[in-house]
C-alpha cells in the first residue's frame, strides 16, 4: 500500500515538472460531436486535477479539410476562452456547408506566474473531422397532424425537419422519406409501417369509430440515417351516423330552433306592448267627439287639433242648454208691406184711372218698398248669423 502511495506521488512530480519545464498542458480528451440537422456541438472533456492553481481556457476552431494541404492555413476560431466547467463549443452559428467535409480542433491553454515572469502553457490540438451530409443526425418531422377524412380514413399531414435558420430539411436532403407506424389503441396488435415520401398520406382501410395512434419517423437510406419516432398521437375514425344519433340530433336542432323562434316572438311582443303603451295609450276620447273630430267636411272649430302640442286631459263633459233665438219680425213687417202694395196696384189697374202723378208716384212708391225689402232681408241674415254663432257659443261652452 505504502508502495502505492509513493508511485503516485512520483507520477504527481513528474507531470508537474514536465508542465512548468516543457511548456505543455495535457490536452482534451473524448472529444465528441453532437449533430442535429444544421444543430453542431463540440464537447470534450478534461482533468480538472490537471489545472491547479492556474486558470485554464479553451479555444476551438474548424477549417475545411481540403485547405489542409495548403501552406498557409486560415483557420477559423469559433471560441475563445471556455471555461473548464462548459468544455462546449457550438458551431452552428459558422454555417457550414452540409455537403463540405471540414476538421474541427480545441486546444487548452493556461497562464502561469514564476519568479522569472508570465508564461502561457498550452496543450497540443486535438483534431475531429467532420461531414454534416455522412455524419449529422437527422431529426423527426417538425409537427404532425391527424385528421379523420370519411369512413375508415385517416390523413396524416407531415412537416418537415428544419434547420437552424428554420428551413426545410429537404433542401439539403432531396432523397429523404417517412416512415408512419399505426396501430389500434385498444389493443397490443402489431403496428402497421407505411413509407411515404410526400408529406400528405391518407390511411385507408381503417375500422370505423376506432381510436388508431399514429408517429412518424424521417429516414435517408444512402447513409442509414434515422431519427428517433414523434410522439404518438391518437385520434377516432369517423363512419356511418347511426339513425337513432341522426334522430335525436334533429329533435336537438328543431327543439333549439323552436325555442329561439319562442323567445324572439315573446321579446318582440312584449317590445310591442310597451311601446304601443307609451305612444299609444289605453284613453281614448268619447265616440261622438272622434266622430265630431275625424269629419272633415264640417266647417265648426275644432276643439282638438293633431298639430296641438298642449296637453289632452279628459274629464266630465257638461252639455249648456241651446240659446233661444228671437224671431226675425222686421222681415215679416217687410213682407206684409210689400203685399199690400202689390194687392192695392193690381186694384188701381183694374179701374183703369192712372194719372200721369199716380203713376209716377206709385214708381216710386215701388223702389222704396224694394229697398226696404232689400234692408229688411239683409237685417233678417244678421240676425240669422248671429243666431248661428250664439248657437256655436253654446257648443263651445263645454266644460272640461
Amino acid at each position: 500500500m505504502g508502495t502505492l502511495v509513493l508511485l503516485e506521488g512520483a507520477i504527481l512530480f513528474l507531470l508537474t515538472y514536465s508542465y512548468n519545464v516543457w511548456g505543455e498542458l495535457p490536452a482534451p480528451t473524448n472529444v465528441t460531436l453532437d449533430t442535429l440537422n444544421t444543430h453542431y456541438v463540440l464537447r470534450w472533456d478534461w482533468d480538472r486535477e490537471h489545472a491547479g492553481n492556474q486558470n485554464v481556457t479553451f479555444t476551438a476552431q474548424y477549417l475545411a479539410k481540403y485547405k489542409l494541404r495548403r501552406p498557409r492555413q486560415d483557420w477559423v476560431t469559433v471560441c475563445v476562452s471556455v471555461s473548464v466547467s462548459e468544455r462546449e463549443c457550438d458551431f452552428t452559428t459558422a454555417d457550414l456547408n452540409y455537403l463540405g467535409i471540414f476538421v474541427l480542433r480545441v486546444q487548452a491553454s493556461a497562464q502561469t506566474h514564476t519568479h522569472t515572469g508570465t508564461h502561457t502553457l498550452q496543450s497540443s490540438w486535438v483534431n475531429y473531422s467532420f461531414c454534416p451530409d455522412s455524419d449529422a443526425a437527422l431529426g423527426p418531422p417538425s409537427h404532425v397532424e391527424l385528421s379523420g377524412q370519411g369512413r375508415g380514413l385517416l390523413e396524416v399531414k407531415i412537416s418537415d425537419p428544419v434547420t437552424h435558420s428554420n428551413e426545410s430539411m429537404r433542401l439539403h436532403v432531396p432523397s429523404m422519406y417517412y416512415r408512419i407506424q399505426y396501430w389500434r389503441q385498444d389493443t397490443h396488435t402489431q403496428a402497421e409501417l407505411v413509407n411515404s415520401d410526400p408529406a400528405l398520406v391518407t390511411l385507408s382501410g381503417l375500422l370505423e369509430w376506432v381510436v388508431y395512434c399514429v408517429r412518424v419517423q424521417t429516414r435517408y437510406d444512402f447513409y442509414r440515417k434515422y431519427s428517433a419516432y414523434t410522439a404518438p398521437q391518437c385520434i377516432r375514425t369517423q363512419g356511418q351516423t347511426p339513425y337513432w344519433q341522426v334522430a335525436l340530433w334533429f329533435l336537438l336542432s328543431l327543439g333549439v330552433v323552436f325555442a329561439v323562434v319562442l323567445l324572439s316572438a315573446f321579446s318582440f311582443l312584449r317590445f310591442f306592448g310597451v311601446l304601443k303603451s307609451t305612444y299609444f295609450p289605453s284613453n281614448q276620447l268619447p265616440i261622438h267627439i272622434q266622430e265630431y273630430l275625424q269629419d272633415a267636411a264640417s266647417d265648426r272649430p275644432r276643439l282638438l287639433t293633431p298639430e296641438s302640442d298642449s296637453e289632452l286631459l279628459i274629464g266630465q263633459l257638461d252639455i249648456c242648454p241651446e240659446v233661444a233665438v228671437a224671431p226675425a219680425t222686421g222681415v215679416l213687417e217687410m213682407q206684409s208691406e210689400l203685399e199690400y202694395a202689390h194687392h192695392d196696384r193690381h186694384g188701381s189697374g183694374d179701374s183703369g184711372m192712372y194719372s200721369a202723378e199716380e203713376a209716377s208716384g206709385g214708381g216710386v212708391a215701388l223702389q222704396e218698398t224694394e229697398k226696404h225689402k232689400g234692408r229688411g232681408e239683409r237685417e233678417g241674415e244678421r240676425k240669422n248669423e248671429e243666431a248661428e254663432e250664439e248657437e256655436d257659443e253654446g257648443v263651445r261652452d263645454v266644460c272640461v
